[in-house]
């Protein structure tokens, strides 16, 4: 791997990384938000872009994670992570509450990293 796709995949970590853990601070220090916010709106687009932004994280430790280069596994799990991020945005901003803009974000520079996933292993 050269400089260049090094500095890319730091910069793709840091994007979402910095917007989702300002949300769960956010959420974690008042007591009654988390367990008062919407299942649907809040709970579940913060998890399920936490998961997979972890996902991304554990494929850049172990490549394999995702599955062998040009394999059936490999672009369904980069597919579905992309496709659900894309869904979260879209619940993210749906709701009115005062996360959702950084959750919005997060979101979508989460899907963003699984569209530069999909491109790198889709190139030949």
């Amino acid at each position: 791997m050269n400089k260049t796709a090094v500095g890319i995949y730091i910069v793709l970590v840091l994007v979402p990384s910095l917007p989702l853990s300002l949300t769960w601070r956010r959420v974690l220090t008042r007591r009654d938000t988390f367990a008062s916010s919407s299942t649907i709106t809040v709970k579940l687009p913060m998890l399920v872009t936490t998961v997979s932004c972890c996902c991304f994280f554990l494929s850049l430790l172990l490549p394999l994670a995702l599955g062998r280069a040009y394999s059936n596994r490999r672009f369904v799990t980069i597919w579905i992570n992309l496709g659900l991020n894309l869904l979260m945005v879209a619940l993210s901003l749906r709701g009115k509450n005062e996360f959702r803009v950084p959750l919005a974000i997060a979101a979508g520079a989460v899907a963003l990293i699984w569209l530069y996933a999909w491109a790198m292993s889709a190139a030949v």
